[in-house]
């Protein structure tokens, strides 16, 4: 993810990234997931969408949501991962 001092500078520049695609799909709560954005992603034709970090999601749900492991990747594979349009964020394998 981008170097900035704070977490609110980073959700505050993840807030004029969303200003270019007014579309562009946050993780809600936004409190707990900004942390796990990598960025924005671009592509010709294609809208800006954020790109999320699927290891710093799931030791989020563990650490912030009291989640298990088993119950943390069930709920990216299920709540998160399983919502898709076409302003969806992306997800990295990392």
């Amino acid at each position: 993810r981008p170097f900035f001092k704070s977490d609110s500078d980073y959700s505050d520049w993840l807030d004029e990234q969303a200003e270019r695609n007014p579309d562009m799909l946050f993780l809600e709560p936004r409190e707990l997931f900004d942390k796990t954005c990598l960025g924005v992603v671009e592509k010709i034709n294609i809208n800006q969408v954020l790109c999320y970090s699927v290891r710093e999601i799931l030791i989020m749900l563990q650490s912030d949501m009291d989640m298990d492991s088993d119950e943390a990747l069930e709920h990216y594979e299920y709540n998160i991962l399983g919502s898709v349009s076409a302003n969806s964020p992306i997800f990295l394998n990392n």
